[in-house]
């Protein structure tokens, strides 16, 4: 089945400019259904902690005192899963209840507010056709009775060239 009037007047003006508009209907159906390539660039995030950085900050007797509490399981999977956000709030509530000595406190969060930066690889985004509103985002009917979305082929950039 052709596309409709508006689908094909959404498409003319995208198949007749560059860098469409030199290439033969099917070379310009291919860049058309080229993905976009989204650039990774870098994320800032908490540094991942070791066990024995955040042992190496408490004395023997905070250690040997925060092992007598009932939580101990959860801070001790906290450590073990570099888990930040609970550490930070197990250490403030230790130090609040004097279970920990300020500088003790101190040195667990300033561990906890080392960060780092990660590249982040590039990905790939929607290609050019899949973001026509109203061409590419939308089922199309095919002249075999099936229906595609997000994909044009050639005889799509022939007739929205002849519209």
């Amino acid at each position: 089945m052709p596309l409709t009037t508006e689908q094909a007047a959404l498409l003319k003006p995208i198949v007749t400019a560059p860098p469409y508009a030199d290439k033969s209907d099917g070379h310009g159906c291919s860049l058309l259904n080229m993905p976009a390539v989204i650039e990774g660039g870098t994320v800032t995030r908490p540094k991942p902690f070791s066990r024995q950085e955040v042992l190496a900050c408490l004395s023997t007797a905070t250690l040997g005192g925060i092992m007598t509490l009932a939580i101990a399981p959860k801070i001790i999977d906290a450590i073990n899963n570099s888990d930040h956000q609970a550490l930070g709030e197990y250490a403030g509530a230790m130090a609040a209840n004097s279970r920990m000595q300020p500088a003790e406190y101190a040195a667990v969060s300033a561990v906890l507010a080392r960060t780092e930066s990660i590249s982040l690889p590039d990905s790939f985004g929607p290609s050019p056709f899949q973001s026509i509103a109203g061409v590419g985002d939308v089922p199309l009917p095919m002249q075999d009775g099936t229906t595609s979305e997000g994909t044009c082929y050639a005889w799509m950039v022939t007739q929205a060239r002849a519209s």
